[in-house]
């Protein structure tokens, strides 16, 4: 299968990271990606498990993956993006002021909308309407290489719906869906919104869905007890500090969008850890 690449542009998005993260995920029956977002750790997962579950609140993710998944619509899709011109009218045509893509009710449209609004903004925010991207008087080299991806995203949505068709799209609370895959035989992997706190300092609000530290403090005491293989990516805060002490945590460097160096986390529980071993172990259990 060929590898997958990125199809969106979403902040926190875990594609320049995707690699270093699958070095550390145990091989499960079941993985339930509980804060889907780009779909970075569900489309590189290297294998296939009997159940996939990718869930997000954002209704715009659920209805391109709902278009990917269906042949007849990922063909309009991809159609439809080959020839959408980059241009600044367009952009600001789909966007309102608050972010959110202006809806028509037609399934492909929308979905084409919402690739516009993430790929052609200047920043990736999507709890506000940001400008339009473009190469600027600056740019010396004539170089822009996310209008060069934009040509090459059909290709890469086909690419993507191929590793979707053996998952569920879901969306609910992340705390609905850990309740209900409370088994020994789910990888939980949450990467969810970043604390608002972190060693970089107060981040403003990127998300349509963010949450506070009540969210995260829930979200920590849910993952605590699940009992198997818990994966949680985030920047390092005071919050998860405190709270996983007897939890693994790997790290590695990165850059935000904004190219600034970064070191992510990757929190694993005890479950995790042991079931990786010195590399991926994978048992056999029926569902």
């Amino acid at each position: 299968m060929d590898a997958c690449k990125p199809i969106l542009k979403y902040p926190g998005a875990k594609w320049r990271v995707a690699i270093w993260l699958q070095q550390f995920t145990p091989h499960m029956p079941r993985v339930v990606d509980l804060y889907g977002g780009s779909g970075a750790f569900l489309l590189t997962l290297p294998y296939t498990p009997k159940h996939l579950i990718y869930n997000d609140l954002s209704q715009d993710l659920i209805r391109l993956f709902q278009v990917l998944r269906n042949p007849d619509s990922r063909t309009r899709l991809c159609e439809a993006v080959t020839f959408t011109l980059w241009s600044r009218a367009e952009y600001l045509s789909v966007v309102e002021a608050n972010g959110r893509v202006i809806l028509t009710g037609d399934p492909v449209e929308d979905a084409r909308r919402y690739l516009i609004s993430t790929w052609q903004a200047c920043k990736t925010n999507t709890s506000t309407r940001n400008g339009w991207r473009n190469m600027g008087a600056k740019n010396t080299t004539m170089d822009s290489s996310t209008w060069s991806v934009w040509r090459q995203l059909p290709e890469r949505l086909a690419i993507a719906a191929e590793r979707l068709q053996c998952a569920e799209i879901e969306s609910s609370p992340a705390l609905t869906l850990i309740g209900r895959y409370c088994t020994p035989e789910t990888l939980l992997y949450a990467d969810p919104p970043y604390v608002r706190t972190t060693v970089h300092g107060t981040r403003r609000k990127l998300y349509q869905h963010d949450m506070g530290d009540s969210d995260h403090e829930a979200l920590l005491t849910a993952l605590e007890a699940h009992p198997g293989p818990v994966m949680l990516s985030g920047y390092d805060n005071p919050l998860y500090t405190q709270r996983l002490t007897h939890w693994r945590k790997h790290t590695t460097q990165a850059r935000a969008e904004s190219n600034g160096a970064r070191t992510e986390c990757l929190w694993l529980n005890p479950i995790c850890v042991e079931r990786i071993g010195n590399g991926p172990i994978f048992t056999e259990v029926t569902l």
